[in-house]
Protein backbone atom coordinates (compact mmCIF):
# COMPACT_ATOMS: atom_id res chain seq x y z
CA UNK A 1 0.00 0.00 0.00
CA UNK A 2 1.10 3.39 -0.73
CA UNK A 3 -0.01 7.12 -0.45
CA UNK A 4 0.86 8.23 -3.92
CA UNK A 5 0.02 11.53 -6.66
CA UNK A 6 -0.75 9.90 -9.80
CA UNK A 7 0.82 11.55 -13.29
CA UNK A 8 -2.85 13.07 -14.75
CA UNK A 9 -3.95 13.53 -11.50
CA UNK A 10 -5.47 16.60 -9.98
CA UNK A 11 -2.83 19.15 -10.37
CA UNK A 12 -2.68 20.80 -6.78
CA UNK A 13 -0.65 17.95 -5.15
CA UNK A 14 -1.05 19.28 -1.38
CA UNK A 15 -4.65 18.80 -1.07
CA UNK A 16 -5.32 15.27 -2.95
CA UNK A 17 -3.98 11.96 -2.72
CA UNK A 18 -4.22 8.58 -3.69
CA UNK A 19 -3.61 5.31 -1.78
CA UNK A 20 -2.61 2.23 -3.98
CA UNK A 21 -2.32 -1.52 -3.27
CA UNK A 22 0.93 -2.02 -5.15
CA UNK A 23 1.10 -6.12 -4.60
CA UNK A 24 1.12 -7.05 -8.08
CA UNK A 25 3.55 -3.89 -9.08
CA UNK A 26 2.40 -4.35 -12.84
CA UNK A 27 -1.30 -4.10 -11.85
CA UNK A 28 -1.53 -1.35 -8.97
CA UNK A 29 -4.90 -0.78 -7.76
CA UNK A 30 -6.53 2.23 -6.24
CA UNK A 31 -8.08 1.70 -3.05
CA UNK A 32 -8.85 5.17 -1.76
CA UNK A 33 -8.12 8.72 -2.26
CA UNK A 34 -8.55 11.50 0.39
CA UNK A 35 -8.76 15.26 0.68
CA UNK A 36 -8.15 17.97 3.03
CA UNK A 37 -11.81 19.36 4.27
CA UNK A 38 -10.71 22.68 5.85
CA UNK A 39 -11.41 25.23 3.26
CA UNK A 40 -7.65 26.80 1.81
CA UNK A 41 -5.29 24.45 4.14
CA UNK A 42 -3.21 22.13 2.70
CA UNK A 43 -2.61 18.47 3.84
CA UNK A 44 0.80 18.03 6.22
CA UNK A 45 2.65 14.62 6.66
CA UNK A 46 -0.06 11.88 5.32
CA UNK A 47 0.97 8.97 6.45
CA UNK A 48 -0.41 5.34 7.17
CA UNK A 49 -1.43 4.04 10.45
CA UNK A 50 -2.54 0.60 9.51
CA UNK A 51 -3.45 -0.70 5.77
CA UNK A 52 -7.21 0.00 6.36
CA UNK A 53 -6.38 3.82 7.67
CA UNK A 54 -4.21 6.91 7.15
CA UNK A 55 -2.82 10.24 9.67
CA UNK A 56 -2.85 13.91 8.48
CA UNK A 57 -2.50 17.40 9.74
CA UNK A 58 -5.22 19.66 7.45
CA UNK A 59 -5.37 22.16 10.76
CA UNK A 60 -6.56 19.70 13.02
CA UNK A 61 -4.72 16.17 13.41
CA UNK A 62 -7.10 13.76 11.97
CA UNK A 63 -7.27 9.78 11.79
CA UNK A 64 -9.27 8.80 8.66
CA UNK A 65 -11.07 5.18 7.85
CA UNK A 66 -10.27 4.69 4.24
CA UNK A 67 -13.35 3.01 3.77
CA UNK A 68 -15.99 4.56 5.42
CA UNK A 69 -16.54 8.93 5.91
CA UNK A 70 -15.19 8.39 9.58
CA UNK A 71 -12.76 11.21 10.04
CA UNK A 72 -11.40 11.72 14.01
CA UNK A 73 -9.40 14.55 15.61
CA UNK A 74 -7.04 13.77 17.28
CA UNK A 75 -5.69 17.25 18.14
CA UNK A 76 -6.16 20.84 17.42
CA UNK A 77 -2.18 21.95 18.04
CA UNK A 78 -0.61 19.49 16.17
CA UNK A 79 2.78 20.31 14.59
CA UNK A 80 4.42 17.06 14.12
CA UNK A 81 3.18 13.72 14.74
CA UNK A 82 3.68 9.48 15.00
CA UNK A 83 1.93 6.39 15.64
CA UNK A 84 2.94 3.51 17.78
CA UNK A 85 3.50 0.84 15.36
CA UNK A 86 0.21 -0.69 16.43
CA UNK A 87 -1.72 2.40 16.01
CA UNK A 88 -2.98 2.83 19.38
CA UNK A 89 -0.88 5.56 20.39
CA UNK A 90 -0.47 8.86 18.75
CA UNK A 91 2.40 11.55 19.79
CA UNK A 92 2.70 15.09 18.80
CA UNK A 93 4.29 17.84 18.90
CA UNK A 94 2.55 21.68 19.96
CA UNK A 95 3.51 24.84 20.51
CA UNK A 96 1.35 27.42 22.05
CA UNK A 97 1.11 31.10 20.55
CA UNK A 98 3.84 32.88 21.60
CA UNK A 99 5.32 30.33 23.41
CA UNK A 100 8.83 29.72 23.41
CA UNK A 101 8.48 25.81 24.76
CA UNK A 102 7.04 22.95 22.44
CA UNK A 103 4.98 20.48 24.68
CA UNK A 104 5.24 16.14 23.72
CA UNK A 105 2.19 14.38 23.90
CA UNK A 106 0.54 11.08 24.14
CA UNK A 107 -2.67 10.44 22.93
CA UNK A 108 -4.37 7.07 24.12
CA UNK A 109 -7.61 6.00 24.25
CA UNK A 110 -8.80 9.01 23.89
CA UNK A 111 -6.16 10.17 27.17
CA UNK A 112 -4.16 13.28 26.13
CA UNK A 113 -0.66 13.64 28.57
CA UNK A 114 1.99 16.12 28.34
CA UNK A 115 5.46 13.82 28.52
CA UNK A 116 7.87 16.10 27.73
CA UNK A 117 8.53 20.17 27.08
CA UNK A 118 10.83 21.24 24.30
CA UNK A 119 12.52 24.81 23.07
CA UNK A 120 10.95 25.91 20.26
CA UNK A 121 11.81 28.34 17.42
CA UNK A 122 10.78 29.68 14.06
CA UNK A 123 11.22 27.21 10.93
CA UNK A 124 14.67 28.33 9.02
CA UNK A 125 14.53 28.17 5.45
CA UNK A 126 16.53 25.30 3.82
CA UNK A 127 15.76 26.04 0.05
CA UNK A 128 18.17 23.42 -1.14
CA UNK A 129 16.21 20.67 1.06
CA UNK A 130 19.12 19.06 2.06
CA UNK A 131 19.68 20.35 5.95
CA UNK A 132 15.85 20.83 6.85
CA UNK A 133 14.47 17.51 9.06
CA UNK A 134 11.31 17.58 11.11
CA UNK A 135 10.64 13.96 12.64
CA UNK A 136 8.24 12.37 15.02
CA UNK A 137 8.95 8.80 14.90
CA UNK A 138 8.71 5.80 16.11
CA UNK A 139 10.96 2.61 16.21
CA UNK A 140 9.47 -0.26 14.69
CA UNK A 141 9.21 -2.20 17.37
CA UNK A 142 7.46 0.42 19.18
CA UNK A 143 9.66 0.62 22.32
CA UNK A 144 10.97 4.00 21.46
CA UNK A 145 9.99 7.37 20.12
CA UNK A 146 12.27 9.78 18.80
CA UNK A 147 12.77 13.69 18.31
CA UNK A 148 14.67 15.47 15.02
CA UNK A 149 13.83 18.86 14.51
CA UNK A 150 16.21 21.20 12.27
CA UNK A 151 14.59 24.75 12.56
CA UNK A 152 16.66 27.85 14.31
CA UNK A 153 16.83 25.49 17.58
CA UNK A 154 17.92 21.91 16.81
CA UNK A 155 16.22 19.43 19.37
CA UNK A 156 17.36 15.73 18.81
CA UNK A 157 15.59 13.75 21.64
CA UNK A 158 14.89 9.78 22.47
CA UNK A 159 11.91 8.75 24.87
CA UNK A 160 10.76 5.54 25.43
CA UNK A 161 6.97 4.55 24.47
CA UNK A 162 6.00 5.42 28.11
CA UNK A 163 7.48 8.80 27.90
CA UNK A 164 10.59 8.38 29.90
CA UNK A 165 12.84 10.05 28.34
CA UNK A 166 16.33 8.91 27.39
CA UNK A 167 18.14 10.37 25.36
CA UNK A 168 19.04 14.09 24.27
CA UNK A 169 21.75 13.56 21.63
CA UNK A 170 24.19 16.45 21.09
CA UNK A 171 23.14 19.10 18.19
CA UNK A 172 26.80 20.77 17.87
CA UNK A 173 27.07 18.28 15.19
CA UNK A 174 24.43 19.43 12.91
CA UNK A 175 22.30 16.23 13.18
CA UNK A 176 19.70 15.81 10.06
CA UNK A 177 18.04 13.03 8.74
CA UNK A 178 16.81 10.42 10.96
CA UNK A 179 15.46 6.59 10.03
CA UNK A 180 14.76 4.09 12.11
CA UNK A 181 15.58 0.08 10.60
CA UNK A 182 14.89 -2.59 13.21
CA UNK A 183 16.12 -1.27 16.74
CA UNK A 184 19.00 1.21 15.83
CA UNK A 185 18.12 4.74 14.73
CA UNK A 186 20.25 6.31 12.33
CA UNK A 187 21.13 10.03 11.29
CA UNK A 188 23.62 11.95 9.48
CA UNK A 189 25.86 14.64 11.31
CA UNK A 190 29.40 16.58 10.62
CA UNK A 191 31.05 13.71 10.97
CA UNK A 192 28.74 11.02 8.65
CA UNK A 193 26.02 8.99 9.43
CA UNK A 194 25.63 7.84 13.22
CA UNK A 195 23.58 5.26 14.62
CA UNK A 196 22.46 4.94 18.02
CA UNK A 197 21.62 1.23 19.42
CA UNK A 198 20.37 0.08 22.88
CA UNK A 199 21.92 3.85 24.45
CA UNK A 200 25.28 3.43 22.26
CA UNK A 201 26.04 5.90 20.20
CA UNK A 202 28.78 5.34 17.28
CA UNK A 203 29.28 6.65 13.78
CA UNK A 204 29.10 3.83 11.22
CA UNK A 205 29.10 5.75 7.64
CA UNK A 206 32.02 8.47 8.16
CA UNK A 207 31.93 11.36 5.76
CA UNK A 208 28.33 9.89 4.40
CA UNK A 209 26.06 12.79 3.63
CA UNK A 210 22.50 11.08 2.69
CA UNK A 211 19.50 12.80 2.34
CA UNK A 212 15.75 11.64 3.33
CA UNK A 213 16.70 7.85 4.04
CA UNK A 214 14.17 5.68 3.95
CA UNK A 215 14.17 1.93 5.62
CA UNK A 216 12.64 -0.88 3.84
CA UNK A 217 9.46 -2.68 4.92
CA UNK A 218 11.64 -5.65 5.54
CA UNK A 219 14.39 -4.82 7.58
CA UNK A 220 17.83 -4.70 6.88
CA UNK A 221 18.32 -2.43 4.51
CA UNK A 222 18.14 2.02 4.14
CA UNK A 223 17.77 3.38 1.05
CA UNK A 224 18.97 7.61 0.41
CA UNK A 225 19.90 10.14 -1.98
CA UNK A 226 23.46 11.60 -1.75
CA UNK A 227 24.74 14.80 -4.11
CA UNK A 228 28.37 15.06 -5.53
CA UNK A 229 29.77 18.54 -5.50
CA UNK A 230 27.90 19.58 -9.18
CA UNK A 231 24.84 18.43 -7.01
CA UNK A 232 24.64 15.61 -8.91
CA UNK A 233 22.07 13.33 -6.99
CA UNK A 234 22.95 9.56 -6.52
CA UNK A 235 20.72 7.05 -5.14
CA UNK A 236 22.14 4.16 -2.97
CA UNK A 237 20.96 1.64 -0.14
CA UNK A 238 22.97 0.46 3.06
CA UNK A 239 23.05 -2.87 4.37
CA UNK A 240 22.59 -1.93 7.74
CA UNK A 241 24.49 -5.17 8.57
CA UNK A 242 27.24 -5.10 7.10
CA UNK A 243 27.93 -1.43 6.28
CA UNK A 244 27.84 -2.11 2.60
CA UNK A 245 26.36 0.39 0.40
CA UNK A 246 25.04 -0.14 -3.06
CA UNK A 247 25.12 2.37 -5.61
CA UNK A 248 21.64 2.23 -8.09
CA UNK A 249 21.74 5.06 -9.95
CA UNK A 250 22.99 8.74 -11.41
CA UNK A 251 20.57 11.12 -11.61
CA UNK A 252 17.78 9.97 -9.48
CA UNK A 253 16.35 11.48 -5.69
CA UNK A 254 14.03 11.40 -3.17
CA UNK A 255 14.07 7.48 -3.18
CA UNK A 256 11.12 5.74 -0.93
CA UNK A 257 10.75 1.52 -0.92
CA UNK A 258 7.37 0.57 -2.36
CA UNK A 259 8.12 -2.92 -1.27
CA UNK A 260 11.47 -4.83 -0.04
CA UNK A 261 12.58 -5.60 -3.88
CA UNK A 262 11.34 -2.25 -5.05
CA UNK A 263 12.59 1.62 -4.92
CA UNK A 264 10.38 4.34 -6.58
CA UNK A 265 12.76 7.53 -7.51
CA UNK A 266 12.33 10.90 -9.62
CA UNK A 267 14.70 10.98 -12.54
CA UNK A 268 16.41 14.86 -12.35
CA UNK A 269 18.46 17.24 -15.02
CA UNK A 270 19.87 20.23 -15.04
CA UNK A 271 18.71 23.14 -15.31
CA UNK A 272 18.24 25.94 -18.23
CA UNK A 273 17.02 28.87 -19.08
CA UNK A 274 13.75 28.01 -19.43
CA UNK A 275 13.53 26.71 -16.20
CA UNK A 276 14.23 30.34 -14.84
CA UNK A 277 10.37 30.72 -14.12
CA UNK A 278 9.60 33.98 -12.18
CA UNK A 279 12.84 35.75 -10.80
CA UNK A 280 13.76 34.63 -7.39
CA UNK A 281 11.32 31.60 -7.40
CA UNK A 282 12.09 27.90 -8.00
CA UNK A 283 14.50 25.42 -7.52
CA UNK A 284 16.70 26.19 -10.19
CA UNK A 285 17.38 29.77 -8.44
CA UNK A 286 19.39 27.77 -5.85
CA UNK A 287 20.81 24.50 -7.66
CA UNK A 288 21.65 23.78 -10.97
CA UNK A 289 19.77 20.65 -11.23
CA UNK A 290 15.96 20.09 -11.05
CA UNK A 291 13.38 17.29 -11.47
CA UNK A 292 12.66 16.17 -15.16
CA UNK A 293 9.04 14.76 -14.85
CA UNK A 294 10.27 11.47 -14.47
CA UNK A 295 9.55 8.90 -12.21
CA UNK A 296 11.18 5.21 -12.31
CA UNK A 297 10.71 1.83 -10.26
CA UNK A 298 13.72 0.40 -9.79
CA UNK A 299 13.92 -3.79 -9.26
CA UNK A 300 16.40 -4.51 -6.49
CA UNK A 301 16.21 -8.52 -7.74
CA UNK A 302 17.10 -7.75 -11.63
CA UNK A 303 18.80 -4.33 -11.51
CA UNK A 304 16.25 -3.13 -13.78
CA UNK A 305 13.93 0.40 -13.94
CA UNK A 306 10.56 0.80 -15.23
CA UNK A 307 9.09 4.26 -15.89
CA UNK A 308 6.21 4.99 -13.52
CA UNK A 309 3.43 6.85 -13.19
CA UNK A 310 3.80 7.74 -9.82
CA UNK A 311 4.66 11.09 -9.02
CA UNK A 312 5.27 11.32 -5.67
CA UNK A 313 5.56 8.83 -3.03
CA UNK A 314 4.60 10.10 0.91
CA UNK A 315 4.43 7.03 2.74
CA UNK A 316 4.28 3.08 2.23
CA UNK A 317 2.21 -0.10 4.67
CA UNK A 318 3.75 -1.95 6.04
CA UNK A 319 5.91 0.47 7.95
CA UNK A 320 9.72 -0.42 8.19
CA UNK A 321 10.64 -3.65 10.27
Amino acid sequence: MAIVQLKGGNPNALTQYTVRDMTDILHPVTVGAFVSTVTNVEIAYPRFIGATSVSYIDGPLVRLELATPDREVISNCAQLFGWSPDGTTAAFVSNPLWSTTADLHLVTAGQNRVIDSIPSGPIASDPNFNQFDAQLLYAPNGAYLSLLQVPEITEFRIWRSDGTRIASIDTSQHPTMSVWSGDTLHWRDDKGVERWRGGVQSLWLGGVKWIRPKASPRGGQIVYETRDSGDIPYVSVLDTATGAVRQLAGWRSAPVFLSSNLIWYQEERPCTASDSGVPGFGICVYRPNTPSGKTFIYDLQTGTETESDITAVYDVWPHPA
